[in-house]
């Protein structure tokens, strides 16, 4: 019989926390990667673990838990600690991931104070229902945040990310959809969240968007237009993200 686990998702933003009690093992690191990842997709500048009720059966069950702490890096650009966990689910962890991926503390209200003392990134979001208006719903969030945070340089690029980001959406997923754009750093990061678990891959090496129909040409327009791009899977479908880097301001020309 699976092992029992329990995840309980305590906050989401601007950290979110994650209880977890019971066993993890090869059955039950699925629930947990679940969980975690549905709150990744909120895009919280921290993850919190709180480990204090956690038993680990062994290295084989932290597979899919290691994936999730290196993506969570890549992106949102979470910072994921492990909090309160005993000395052997520590040592089990430490083990398997590596140490500049993971940060480890003795308390979670600790940790909760520490990465609260951190900036909060700017962020817009709307939640748009399927349909052709999505894609210029989706324009005119990322285009209104541009303007208000002063990117002009990267207005038109990130305009035409979402859109494709917005159109896939429209044409695959047919739920309706949270948008969300935020400025994490010099990173504009843009995602779309909606409602089908399948996820957008990139394209092979070498293949040719005329082959593959509007899907294909759109997904080697992200190829090329974004620094980085990824599709992740969350509780109940999936968020689709991309990021583009912030150029430097230009110095001022000397009086």
């Amino acid at each position: 019989m699976p092992s029992p686990l329990v995840c309980q998702v305590r906050r989401r933003l601007p950290v979110a926390v994650v209880s977890l009690y019971g066993t993890l093992d090869e059955t039950s690191v699925i629930d947990a990667v679940v969980s975690l990842r549905d709150c990744l997709a909120d895009l919280p500048t921290a993850l919190l673990v709180d480990a204090s009720h956690l038993a680990v059966t062994g290295t084989a069950a932290l597979g899919p838990l290691t994936a999730v702490i290196s993506d969570a890096r890549r992106w949102p650009g979470a910072t994921v600690a492990l909090c309160s966990a005993s000395a052997a689910t520590r040592a089990v962890i430490e083990s398997a991931v590596p140490g500049e991926e993971l940060c480890t503390c003795d308390s979670a209200e600790d940790a909760m104070q520490h990465a609260l003392r951190k900036p909060v990134p700017l962020r817009m979001d709307v939640r748009l229902m399927p349909g052709p208006q999505m894609p210029a719903r989706a324009r005119e969030l990322v285009g209104r945040a541009c303007e208000q945070w002063g990117l002009p340089r990267v207005r038109r690029l990130a305009e035409l990310i979402i859109s494709e980001l917005a159109s896939n959406a429209v044409l695959h997923a047919r739920t309706p959809a949270v948008v969300t754009v935020r400025l994490l750093d010099d990173r504009l990061q843009m995602s779309v969240r909606d409602g089908d678990p399948r996820l957008v891959y990139h394209p092979p090496a070498g293949t040719h968007g005329a082959h593959h129909g509007e899907h294909g040409r759109g997904l080697l327009i992200l190829e090329a237009m974004a620094d980085s791009w990824g599709s992740e899977p969350t509780g109940n479908g999936k968020v689709v993200w991309a990021q583009v880097y912030v150029p430097a301001p230009r110095p001022a020309p000397p009086l």
